[in-house]
């Protein structure tokens, strides 16, 4: 969760910052509805040419699963449809 952070100018801070998110967030399994969706995503995202790597894919899809927001630091999450990207 904080691979970003080490990337920034103030990885110390940033990380901070995380572990102070995380507290206020609950962690979801990932299920078959969750597949399903993640399949969705994939074939909607390969349509558009906008693929962002099998990893984030995973975690859109896990975030369209619940609420539909995800925090990050990665704007290539913009080009996932549906989701709310909440920037730190």
């Amino acid at each position: 969760m904080t691979a970003g952070a080490y990337r920034t100018s103030h990885p110390k801070e940033k990380i901070h910052e995380i572990e102070s998110i995380k507290e206020n967030i609950e962690i979801k399994s990932v299920t078959s509805d969750l597949a399903d969706i993640h399949e969705i995503l994939i074939h909607a995202m390969q349509k558009k040419g906008s693929r962002i790597g099998a990893l984030d894919e995973l975690l859109a899809a896990n975030s369209l699963g619940f609420d539909g927001k995800i925090i990050t630091r990665d704007s290539h999450f913009l080009s996932c449809p549906g989701i709310e990207i909440l920037f730190y």
